[in-house]
């Protein structure tokens, strides 16, 4: 008997590093392909070699042949020459989306195959109750089985390959779970930076400009947010537990005194979502929420620079 519950400890535990390897190979992987091409040390390493080449060329009096055509015709006036204009500065919160694991998506993939999971096990242990209801039913009143006993081999049989073939699918479905929220916990860079603050029965927003925005008004006159950017909201409280969730954005995070939470979040496409507090606080609880609309960065930039 222990050398079975040896190997089927065994078996359990290969399955299970199989099935997390599995999804570690595939976080790697996605990661990879929404890796930009060239690496920050790549970069680097340019810029370090670029004053290099300068000198060995600034050693060897080389001047390239369109600066010594310029010389020949006459400098042309600095006015003139083309100079590039600097990229507007809302480019720092338009991150591409394809750069950034959008945990939101992630979630409602997941939950999708949870549902799937729950409907194909459930199926199959319907139709076994199903086959084994009329196949084993007694047919007249005085009718007795005849099955012979079950043995060892049968015993774990039934028990352990199911056991097995549920327990791969629970331990794929975790390791997906445990990279997203990984993902959740840290925030892109370049991410927009907004304060929250909480209090009975209001949120505040302020932005990195200065300007300050209300949850209550925005009920009526919704805060803009660009699109496919990061967004991280660090909140505080100024007297009770509160909670503020993104319900589309699929992420909550209690608020509270003395210590500061954040969450971030990022929507693909424009549209309208709500935020609330989905922590009771008080009488007026249910007055907390308001309304954020995700709007292209150019208008969002424009937006902003009148509130401030």
């Amino acid at each position: 008997m222990t050398k079975w519950y040896a190997f089927a400890g065994a078996v359990l535990g290969v399955v299970s590093w199989a099935t997390v390897a599995i999804a570690s190979d595939q976080a790697a992987a996605d990661a990879a392909a929404a890796a930009p091409a060239a690496t920050q040390e790549e970069a680097v390493a340019a810029d370090a070699a670029a004053p290099a080449a300068d000198a060995a060329v600034a050693e060897e009096g080389a001047v390239p042949a369109a600066d010594a055509a310029v010389a020949e015709e006459g400098a042309a006036p600095m006015e003139e020459a083309a100079v590039e204009p600097a990229a507007p500065a809302v480019e720092e919160h338009a991150a591409p989306a394809a750069t950034v694991n959008n945990p939101a998506e992630g979630w409602n993939t997941l939950w999708h195959h949870v549902l799937i999971d729950l409907y194909v096990i459930g199926g199959i242990f319907a139709l076994i109750t199903i086959a084994f209801m009329v196949t084993y039913t007694r047919k007249r009143d005085d009718q007795e089985g005849d099955l012979p006993p079950m043995n060892l081999v049968l015993s774990l049989t039934w028990a352990l390959i199911p056991a097995f073939i549920f327990m791969a699918d629970d331990f794929y479905l975790a390791a997906n779970g445990w990279k997203l929220w990984i993902d959740q916990r840290n925030v892109p860079e370049g991410a927009l930076e907004i304060k929250g603050l909480a209090y009975m029965y209001e949120w505040e927003f302020e932005f990195e400009n200065g300007a300050v925005l209300s949850g209550n008004e925005s009920r009526e006159n919704p805060i803009l947010l660009p699109v496919g950017a990061p967004i991280v909201i660090r909140s505080h409280s100024d007297d009770v537990v509160h909670s503020l969730m993104f319900p589309d954005f699929r992420i909550k995070e209690d608020v509270m005194p003395g210590r500061t939470t954040f969450i971030w979040f990022m929507d693909s496409a424009p549209g309208d979502h709500l935020f609330t507090c989905t922590e009771y606080c008080g009488v007026g609880h249910s007055n907390m929420w308001g309304r954020v609309k995700t709007v292209p960065a150019t208008e969002f930039e424009a937006w902003i620079a009148e509130k401030a």
